[in-house]
């Protein structure tokens, strides 16, 4: 395992589930590669000194992009990041994320889209009723960190790949998992700006496009080389050229 701290002004470091990977810059077609080790399960950083806790199998650390650190926290769902304040409060003390040059991206809400929504209907709750849960939840924990004073930007849930893997019955087709990502989108967009907070999403550029897929990596997740030109536009603030 393959493992280095940037050492670079303006640092965006993206936190999030498995899509946090996007942003480690990777342009090639394999999928292991934009897939972060875990952290708090495969590694961890005492005093920014890496600690390994597993190895066996896992991907290597990729980080070509000089502007991004992606950081896995798990397949957490939005819902329940508020339960991983501890795990997300060592993330940011251990890689010494600067509240004046850094920013911090929170990338969560596909795994909500895929199947937590589905299992909260099947309990007889409704949809505009469980997203809205949702987006109180995830934003009581993102708030947390710009009250702390940290940057902090939430990035929108992308929309659905081809892949049913995990997916509820309920939302087996991407084109219904989009309905929910993007009353999602427009619930966290609508706090972002109640809580001045920065939203940055490309679900709507892929959805114009209408056969997105080619913009995927695999079936679940997105390919940096294919999104380039979009992150680079969506972040032109933040990069250093």
């Amino acid at each position: 395992m393959i493992f280095y701290i940037k050492e670079h002004k303006n640092m965006i470091y993206v936190i999030g589930d498995s899509h946090s990977g996007l942003f480690n810059g990777y342009e090639g077609s394999i999928r292991d590669n934009i897939i972060q080790p875990q952290y708090g399960y495969d590694y961890k950083l005492e005093n920014t000194k890496f600690i390994p806790l597993h190895n066996k199998g896992q991907n290597k650390f990729n980080s070509f992009n000089k502007n991004f650190t992606s950081i896995r926290t798990g397949a957490n769902t939005a819902y329940n990041m508020i339960t991983k304040v501890n795990l997300v409060d060592e993330i940011v003390k251990e890689y010494n994320i600067d509240k004046k040059k850094d920013q911090i991206v929170f990338c969560y809400g596909e795994i909500d889209c895929r199947a937590h929504v589905g299992v909260q209907e099947d309990s007889g709750k409704q949809l505009t009723e469980i997203i809205s849960e949702i987006t109180n939840r995830y934003f009581k924990f993102v708030n947390r960190y710009k009250d702390k004073g940290y940057n902090v930007i939430v990035w929108g849930v992308i929309p659905g790949g081809s892949s049913t893997v995990g997916a509820h019955p309920s939302y087996a087709k991407p084109e219904d998992r989009n309905r929910v990502s993007q009353l999602m989108n427009e619930l966290f967009y609508k706090r972002c700006n109640e809580l001045n907070i920065e939203f940055i999403s490309i679900w709507e550029d892929l959805i114009k496009i209408g056969n997105y897929y080619h913009y995927f990596i695999d079936s679940i997740h997105l390919s940096y080389s294919a999104c380039k030109e979009l992150i680079q536009t969506k972040f032109k603030h933040y990069i250093n050229e």
